[in-house]
């Protein structure tokens, strides 16, 4: 048989809503792409009148199969939901080729199943198997039915038999006994045989064989302890895990993680990746495994990993600038400086702050932005404090001096921030004592008095001169 590319296969299946058993539906099922298995052992026997008789053993799919096409001579036939068709439109003395293709809801197509071909000559067997009998089920655990049943008789031969379970298809066999694995736990099941032969014809119904699966054993064990647990740093802030999977009488769920003793987070499969933690850390880490009925393993062994400590040539990237720095006092007569300033963000987090203060006084007061113009500070102008948080009271100010605070922040790699807003203040002189205020409108200040000082002094050599 000639290929099918699956862009025809769409079109002769009818996708456009007018053939397929999920046409109805406005809405396929999201997020499924795995096409069910290709239906297998086709075969194709003549009916009485000449009828062609299709049986086929079932596809899979992951979600579900939701039918069957039927392909004659390479073009869509019908459609149907059972594993057997009767084509009633046949020619005599003509040949036909069957080939059978499954779909789930989600539109995905199988593989073609074989090819099987039959000519249509008249057959001169019209006569029917006689019915099966003595037909009984037995259930045999919580997942499996077993059948068993008195072969029927034929005029030629007997060619198989069709296992119906609730009024519908189950499966063809070619023995007289089947065992039926894809039941449900404490279901009820009602089974009948049919025969067939190799011209088409089919038997009479056997009799009714009922049977109820056992319910699902109460699972009491444990799966076992998961082993080989191994933790590895992968950077500053991650650890992989990975260990030998456990085993379970029924199954393996899946894995509670613990880090330092507290359950972090649960994982279907051996391995695991903790992240967000902080640089050169200790964690230590343990695993046990539960299964569907909650059974849970003993831990595992405990190990222990330490995240990778940053570097200057692993991290280079510099806090954020401080921002919104002040700076205030209790009171008029307080020496006590408050300042406050909203926090830095660093990629591996802010180590600390270094806070520096510049000591300005009349008429040579400078900011400490322009530290690197200014040729006349002094050493012991200024000081440099550390705070591990956004604020800091400095002690060791005095009275009748002014002061001017700015902020910066570090990371453990040494990477510093800019320079935050300067925030200056005045102790010891109520009337002006500027909390907080800019530099510049202090330097204003300082200039008016020189200017006036200096007018002052021209004034007293003039009247002198006189």
């Amino acid at each position: 048989m000639k290929k099918i590319s699956k862009t025809l296969l769409m079109s002769m299946l009818g996708l456009s809503l007018a053939l397929t058993p999920f046409a109805a539906s406005n809405t396929l099922a999201a997020g499924d792409t795995t096409a069910p298995s290709a239906p297998s052992n086709v075969s194709a026997a003549l009916n009485v009148g000449g009828q062609i008789f299709l049986t086929w053993a079932p596809s899979t799919d992951n979600v579900g199969v939701t039918g069957y096409t039927i392909l004659r001579n390479s073009s869509v036939l019908a459609n149907t939901a059972s594993t057997s068709y009767i084509d009633t439109s046949v020619s005599p003395n003509t040949t036909y080729s069957y080939t059978v293709l499954s779909f789930d809801a989600a539109g995905n197509i199988s593989s073609a199943s074989n090819t099987v071909s039959i000519s249509t000559e008249v057959s001169t067997d019209t006569t029917p198997p006689s019915a099966p009998t003595n037909l009984t089920a037995s259930a045999i655990s919580d997942k499996q039915i077993d059948l068993a049943w008195t072969e029927a008789s034929d005029n030629v031969s007997v060619t198989g038999y069709m296992i119906i379970r609730n009024n519908s298809i189950l499966a063809n066999t070619a023995n007289n006994s089947y065992s039926d694995l894809s039941v449900q736990p404490s279901t009820n099941y009602s089974y009948s045989v049919m025969a067939f032969d190799a011209a088409g014809n089919i038997s009479p119904v056997s009799n009714v064989a009922s049977a109820t699966t056992n319910a699902s054993p109460i699972d009491i064990n444990a799966p076992s302890v998961p082993m080989n647990l191994v933790a590895s740093a992968i950077s500053t802030s991650q650890i992989d895990l990975s260990w030998t999977a456990s085993t379970d009488d029924v199954g393996v769920i899946a894995y509670n993680i613990y880090r330092d003793n507290n359950l972090i987070a649960t994982s279907t499969a051996n391995t695991f990746s903790d992240t967000g933690l902080s640089p050169a850390t200790v964690y230590s880490y343990s695993v046990s495994a539960y299964d569907a009925a909650a059974n849970v393993s003993a831990m595992s062994v405990s190990v222990s990993a330490s995240t990778l400590t940053v570097t200057e040539t692993n991290d280079i990237i510099p806090p954020s600038t401080p921002s919104n720095l002040s700076a205030t006092v209790a009171s008029s007569s307080s020496t006590q400086v408050n300042l406050d300033w909203t926090a830095s963000t660093d990629n591996v987090g802010v180590l600390g702050y270094a806070i520096i203060r510049t000591k300005t006084k009349t008429n040579n007061g400078v900011s400490l932005s322009s530290l690197n113009n200014n040729k006349f500070i002094k050493a012991s102008d200024y000081k440099i404090f550390i705070s591990k948080t956004n604020s800091f009271t400095d002690n060791t100010a005095q009275n009748n001096n002014s002061y001017t605070y700015q902020v910066l922040a570090f990371d453990i790699s040494g990477n510093l921030s800019g320079l935050s807003n300067a925030a200056t203040i005045t102790l010891g002189n109520p009337s002006s004592n500027n909390q907080g205020k800019s530099e510049d409108h202090k330097n204003d200040h300082s200039e008016n008095k020189e200017h006036r000082n200096k007018e002052k002094n021209n004034n007293h050599h003039s009247g002198q001169d006189d």
